[in-house]
C-alpha cells in the first residue's frame, strides 16, 4: 500500500484523453460531496462509465451525514432522518468545517461555530479536524459525548460507498475542491483521505480537483481535438466555483478562477429564512416552534428543491411546524426562481454572474 504522502495531486497541468477509449479501466470515481457523495464506476477501457446507486434509498446521491445512533453507524439519507430525532448524534456536511477559519476565531478558540444550525462541535488546530457527537444514550443529567477525527468520517463515508456499491474494483480516484489549495486545511483533508483509502483498502490512484473531474467528463463526452479555452462552472452543495482552463495539445491549464461563487446551501439558507418569516407572518407560528423545527424546515427545503426541478408547484404541511395550524403552504417554481434563484444568482457577492462576465473574453471564438 501507498505511504501517506505519496498519492499524486493534479494540481498543474492535467493532460486530457483524446479519445473515449483511453481511460483506466476498472476504476471508482468518487466524489466526497460537502453534501452528497457520488460514485461511477468505469470497467474496461471500451466500457462506459455508470453511476451506481449508493443510498440505501437506492438513490444515485447518498447525503454526506453519519448518525451515531448505532453501531455500525448510520450513513446517507437515512441519518439525516435522524436529525428529527437525535440530531445532536448526527454529522452532516462535514467537509465545510474544511473551509479556512478566519483568524481572528482561530485565535480565540479552537472550537468553531461554522453553521450555526449544525447540532455538533467543531474543533480546529495545526494538527487536526475532529468533531463531537452526543452519544444517543445521553440524558440531560449525564450528557455523554465522542469525538471523531475528520479521517474517521472520511473512512465512514468511503467504506459505505464501497458496500454499497457492491463492487469489486480497489482503484479510486477521489476530487477535492479547488478552494482549499492555499490553505493548510488542504493538506491536513488530503492525508486524511489517504489514510481512510488505505483503512478501507482502496488503491487510491489520484487526488483531483473537482473542476478538473468536470473537464474529463467534458472531454469524455466530445473528443478535443483542437486548442480550445474551456469554462467550467462547478456548482456543489457546499462549495461553488467558476475555473477556466486553456487547452493546448492535450493539455489543461488553469489560467483563473473565482471562489465561492454560488452554492446549494445558499439555496437552502434563502429558502429556510423566507419560508420561517411566512410561517410566522401569514400563519402566526411561533417563532420558537419553528426554531425547535428547524431540521424539519430544512428537509423540507430540500425537497423543495428537489420537486420544483420537476414539476410546476409543490407544498410544504404547515402542521408538521404547529400542530394547531392545518393545512398546506404551496410553493410555486414561478416564486422560486423570482424570491430564490434570481436574487441569489444576481447578487455581486456571488461572484457568479460577474465571474462569467469576467471571464467571458477569455472564451472569444472558443467553443
Amino acid at each position: 500500500m501507498d505511504e501517506v504522502g505519496s498519492i499524486d495531486y493534479i494540481g498543474k497541468g492535467l493532460d486530457l484523453p483524446f479519445y473515449r477509449d483511453s481511460f483506466h479501466g476498472d476504476t471508482m470515481g468518487i466524489d466526497l460531496g460537502t453534501t452528497r457523495c457520488v460514485l461511477s464506476v468505469a470497467s474496461g477501457k471500451k466500457s462506459s462509465t455508470d453511476v451506481i446507486p449508493i443510498d440505501k434509498s437506492s438513490d444515485l446521491c447518498m447525503p454526506s451525514a453519519i448518525a451515531f445512533v448505532q453501531e455500525p453507524p448510520i450513513v446517507g439519507k437515512i441519518a439525516m432522518r435522524q436529525l428529527n430525532i437525535q440530531p445532536k448524534s448526527v454529522i452532516f456536511d462535514a467537509k465545510r468545517a474544511i473551509l479556512p477559519t478566519t483568524s481572528h476565531i482561530q485565535k480565540a478558540s479552537p472550537y468553531v461555530k461554522i453553521d450555526k444550525i449544525w447540532p455538533f462541535g467543531v474543533c480546529k488546530s495545526h494538527e487536526q479536524i475532529s468533531f463531537t457527537v452526543e452519544d444517543s444514550k445521553s440524558t440531560d443529567q449525564q450528557p455523554e459525548f465522542h469525538n471523531f477525527s475528520l479521517e474517521d468520517i472520511t473512512l465512514i463515508l468511503l467504506q459505505s460507498i464501497k458496500d454499497a456499491s457492491h463492487e469489486t474494483r480497489r482503484h479510486a480516484v477521489i476530487t477535492v475542491p479547488y478552494q482549499l489549495e492555499p490553505f493548510r486545511e488542504f493538506h491536513l483533508m488530503k492525508q486524511d483521505i489517504e489514510k481512510a483509502a488505505k483503512k478501507a483498502e482502496l488503491k487510491l490512484l489520484e487526488i483531483i480537483r473537482e473542476t478538473d473531474a468536470n473537464l474529463v467528463y467534458y472531454a469524455y463526452k466530445h473528443s478535443i481535438e483542437k486548442d480550445m479555452n474551456v469554462l467550467v462552472v462547478d456548482i456543489g452543495g457546499g462549495t461553488g466555483i467558476l475555473m477556466i482552463y486553456e487547452i493546448k495539445h492535450g493539455l489543461a491549464r488553469n489560467i483563473g478562477g473565482k471562489r465561492e461563487c454560488f452554492y446549494g446551501r445558499m439555496v437552502d439558507q434563502l429558502l429556510f429564512e423566507k419560508l420561517q418569516d411566512i410561517m410566522k407572518d401569514k400563519y402566526g407560528i411561533d417563532g420558537d416552534r419553528i426554531l425547535n423545527k428547524q431540521f424539519q424546515l430544512l428537509n423540507a427545503c430540500q425537497n423543495i428543491k428537489h420537486n420544483l426541478s420537476t414539476v410546476e408547484e409543490t407544498e410544504m404541511d404547515l402542521s408538521e411546524f404547529d400542530p394547531s395550524v392545518e393545512g398546506l403552504h404551496k410553493i410555486t417554481r414561478e416564486w422560486f426562481e423570482n424570491n430564490i434563484m434570481e436574487k441569489l444568482t444576481l447578487n455581486p457577492n456571488t461572484n457568479l454572474i460577474s465571474g462569467i462576465s469576467e471571464f467571458s473574453f477569455k472564451l472569444e471564438g472558443c467553443k
